[in-house]
């Protein structure tokens, strides 16, 4: 008698697929949205140039001192003007349509094709911003984030920015790399929610507010050097301009092949140094 296997039948069995397109992970994009965008910056031209105004010291002037110019101290501006040049980014993608006619749900595999495409351009802004906070001159190394290291960073955003930083009042970020979050969500200042049983308990696994900072893990902070240079900054620390903000080129068609094409064009640049704090940990 013969036997009926799987071999013998494979001209009758079937496949069958899932409804729906699942999608690989791709970066957020968190930083951008946090970073200043300056009046004018919609439109950069060739290159984003932000004036800055140096802060002048004052004078005691006492009796006796002349009243006249000459007798006076005079201020001399340093005035600086930082740049940027700009980034072209751009992800492609191209479509052979005798191949999608016969994918019944063709419409469902471009849509998500399409929003994975919009992620990656998006996550490059991050990444180019991210690129710069090792460029910020305030630093407290370590091998992971913990509470001193917390507090010795906002001692020096609050010596460096001045008026612009109140302690508890003014809106603050720390981006850190995924890497660091078990070490942020054993600070004592954040784990303390546990026993209150408000916001940010231990089981909701809320990052909350310690010492007025809100914490945005980003996989966009890529190591350099062997760190993660992981900030603490206010938005003006860095500026952000674009020409193209990130969206799709309308569907090409190219013989029997359509294209899809996402870009942005846009510019970066350290504005103040005095707005941010490099955290480099090794871990």
């Amino acid at each position: 008698m013969a036997e009926i296997t799987t071999t013998t039948n494979s001209a009758l069995l079937k496949t069958t697929y899932d409804a729906e397109f699942g999608l690989d992970p791709t970066e957020e994009s968190v930083v951008a949205s946090w970073i200043a965008q300056p009046v004018g910056a919609t439109a950069i031209g060739n290159v984003l140039t932000l004036r800055k105004i140096a802060a002048p010291t004052a004078q005691t002037w006492s009796a006796g001192t002349a009243m006249l110019p000459s007798g006076l101290t005079g201020h001399s501006p340093t005035e600086a003007a930082v740049t940027t040049t700009l980034t072209y980014a751009y992800v492609m993608a191209e479509i052979d349509e005798p191949a999608m006619t016969r994918l019944v749900d063709d419409a469902k595999y471009r849509a998500g094709l399409r929003k994975q495409m919009l992620a990656v351009v998006n996550a490059k802004v991050d990444v180019e911003i991210c690129d710069l906070f090792a460029g910020l001159s305030a630093s407290q190394a370590g091998t992971d984030l913990d509470d001193t290291l917390l507090r010795a960073a906002l001692k020096d955003l609050a010596t460096n920015a001045k008026g612009k930083f109140k302690l508890g009042e003014t809106a603050v970020r720390l981006f850190i790399n995924p890497a660091q979050v078990d070490s942020v969500l054993g600070i004592s200042t954040i784990r303390e929610y546990q026993i209150r049983g408000s916001a940010g308990s231990a089981p909701s696994g809320q990052m909350v507010n310690a010492y007025g900072i809100s914490f945005r893990e980003t996989g966009s902070l890529e190591a350099a050097a062997g760190l993660h240079n992981n900030a603490l900054i206010l938005p003006d620390a860095f500026a952000l301009g674009y020409n193209i903000k990130p969206s799709a080129l309308a569907d090409q068609q190219d013989g029997l092949v359509t294209r899809l094409i996402f870009r942005t064009e846009f510019g970066v640049c350290e504005w103040f140094d005095s707005s941010g704090v490099k955290l480099p940990t090794t871990a």
